[in-house]
């Protein structure tokens, strides 16, 4: 029986079918054979498919472009422009729609009478052994994606909803050998992106950041209305386009797509409370934003993200409540973003996230009870943020976040037991984070815990002796 990490979704067939074109000197498949059954396909497709398309998503190939599906056989001109300037006979894309893949191959093929034939067929996955084929012989003989989606009803429906009047992403790839400098400069050459919420989406997901400045600045000429559409687009799962940015690690798109939605608040072009609604991006199961940066350790996505709460908080648009929410960055079962990014040795983004909070705090004058709830990070079980770092002995997360509750100690006039309450990291069961790292035997990190505790402690006139009494 397969669990959900071993699933084989859209991204991972699609992903497979373009690797196996690339391969292919002449970029053929055998779907008949790799993609046929459950068996064939569950044999063919390794797990590490998912890991690489999500290294794709953050890291975009060259070439990469969101455009309207109905420039789609533009783009595919263009790709075989630079396909015959430089000898290149055949290439594959993933194309990224909504929440699904597809794949694409273009082959350029020479028949025996020195006619050029070009060549392309779109594989999805939801047909899992079929490829819709067309042929020109002029590159520009292509038309819109609709028309190589398949005739069958469920996929027609599909394609009226988030195809045709859409956007595409399209990520290019190419045979090993050929360097992606060959599409250098092609996106002077692709069609605009359409103004529509799918176009934000995709631009979002695939870090397509000059993309993200053109459609911005498009946007006031448009009623409120259209604009909260696109800044506040959902895939058919319900993530928002910020959530995409925020999980892929795409820094750029997160940092200008806040700004620009401050700077659409400041001028009156949209309401402030759409602002608010933004500052607390969550994905369907109530993930937010925040909270899978942390997972995924993009330390500067939580520096630009918490930057932009300065703005909001000084106009006191946001109520304590709301504050302290989007600080703990807890999902539906109650893990809090702190403890995400101790149990996968984030230290940067521990470090980041302590920082801006310290200040938010002095600012609500939240009281020691919230500020110690939020530094404790503990899950809904009661286990500390600290005591799993410690527990899995991660040596850089536990020094980065210990010497980072010297700051807030000092600020915040902690007592001496408030803060070896807070170090002591005790679960449940009442055992403390440095019991359970002697006992999965993290001699080093339980080193630099002690180690990191007499720092703190002499710069506060604290007895560090005297931590021993509450472990």
């Amino acid at each position: 029986m397969q669990s959900p990490s071993d699933a084989i979704f859209c991204r991972h067939l699609s992903l497979q079918y373009a690797l196996d074109s690339l391969r292919n000197g002449k970029g053929k498949v055998n779907l008949i054979k790799h993609y046929s059954s459950v068996e064939s396909i569950q044999q063919h497709v390794p797990l590490v498919r998912d890991a690489e398309f999500r290294a794709l998503l953050r890291h975009p190939p060259a070439g990469s472009r969101v455009i309207a599906s109905k420039d789609f056989g533009f783009a595919l001109d263009i790709f075989f422009c630079r396909m015959m300037a430089n000898n290149v006979s055949h290439m594959s894309a993933i194309l990224y729609i909504d929440n699904h893949t597809l794949s694409v191959r273009l082959r350029i093929k020479q028949s025996v009478y020195g006619q050029l034939n070009y060549v392309v067929s779109v594989y999805d996955p939801n047909d899992t052994n079929v490829a819709v084929r067309d042929t020109h012989r002029t590159a520009r003989g292509f038309l819109s994606l609709d028309k190589f989606i398949s005739s069958g009803p469920d996929a027609q429906t599909w394609a009226d909803r988030y195809v045709r009047n859409c956007a595409i992403a399209i990520l290019p790839l190419l045979p090993v050998g050929v360097p992606g400098a060959i599409f250098a400069g092609i996106a002077s050459r692709m069609p605009f992106a359409p103004i529509h919420p799918s176009a934000m989406l995709l631009i979002m997901a695939t870090g397509q950041t000059q993309q993200l400045i053109t459609l911005f600045k498009q946007l006031p000429i448009l009623p409120e209305k259209e604009i909260i559409e696109i800044i506040t687009a959902q895939n058919s799962v319900g993530t928002p386009a910020l959530f995409l940015a925020m999980m892929n690690g795409h820094t750029d798109n997160v940092k200008i797509f806040m700004q620009e939605i401050q700077s659409l608040v400041d001028n009156h072009i949209i309401h402030e409370d759409n602002l608010v609604k933004l500052l607390q991006t969550k994905s369907a199961n109530e993930t937010p934003g925040l909270y899978i940066s942390m997972l995924y350790g993009f330390d500067e996505i939580i520096d630009i993200f918490l930057n932009a709460l300065t703005t909001p908080i000084a106009q006191e648009l946001l109520n304590k409540k709301l504050v302290m929410s989007i600080l703990a960055m807890k999902i539906h079962d109650g893990e809090p973003g702190l403890y995400a990014a101790m149990e996968n040795n984030h230290p940067l983004c521990v470090t980041r996230f302590l920082s801006k909070i310290n200040g938010i705090a002095f600012k609500y004058k939240l009281s020691k009870a919230n500020i110690m709830d939020l530094l404790k990070g503990a899950t809904a079980q009661g286990t500390p943020a600290l005591y799993i770092a410690m527990s899995k002995g991660n040596e850089d997360v536990v020094l980065s976040y210990i010497s980072t509750l010297g700051a807030f100690a000092k600020k915040h006039s902690f007592s001496q037991h408030q803060l070896f309450t807070l170090l002591a990291a005790k679960n449940h069961d009442n055992m403390s984070a440095v019991h359970i790292a002697i006992h999965h035997k993290h001699y080093k990190t339980v080193e630099t815990y002690y180690a990191a505790i007499n720092a703190i402690s002499q710069s506060l006139n604290f007895s560090a002796d005297e931590i021993k009494t509450y472990l």
